[in-house]
């Protein structure tokens, strides 16, 4: 009996890319679509995706997750993207962490650091207060008036 052959996803997902990025150039030059550089960032972080659901490799999930937001972010033409940033990588991890697999518990550690880091970066954008003192100033009062009896 023949062994049946193991599909390579990397090769599938490069050769997808490609053939995703020719379609989408020939799409432009025939002036079917208007072409955005970012829906190439999409493709790609989405055929990543599809790649981990072919075959459950976590590790395709971060630059799916990373690739897919970012192109988004930058076809939306957002202008706070300096926040966005770490919330997109957290959001990446805590992806990660979801699929409930043995060797991806570790993941939640820097997918909370970087969402908090970027809800602490977007509330100073849309408030202008830095939420630090903040923090600071709340961890003082609960330290003084938790007191243990």
């Amino acid at each position: 009996m023949a062994k049946p052959e193991k599909v390579n996803y990397w090769e599938v997902s490069l050769g997808l890319s490609l053939l995703a990025i020719g379609l989408i150039f020939f799409l432009e030059d025939l002036g079917i679509i208007n072409f955005e550089p970012s829906y190439i960032i999409v493709v790609i972080g989405v055929l990543f995706l599809i790649g981990y659901s072919k075959s459950e490799n976590w590790g395709l999930i971060i630059p799916g997750v990373i690739l897919t937001l970012s192109g988004f972010t930058l076809l939306l033409d957002l202008e706070a993207y300096y926040f966005i940033w770490p919330a997109i990588v957290g959001i990446a991890f805590l992806t990660v962490y979801m699929t409930k697999q043995k060797l991806t518990q570790w993941a939640i550690i820097p997918g909370l650091i970087l969402a908090s880091i970027a809800i602490m970066s977007s509330f100073e954008y849309f408030t202008n207060i830095s939420i630090l003192p903040l923090l600071l100033i709340i961890a003082g009062f609960y330290l003084i008036l938790n007191k243990k009896k």
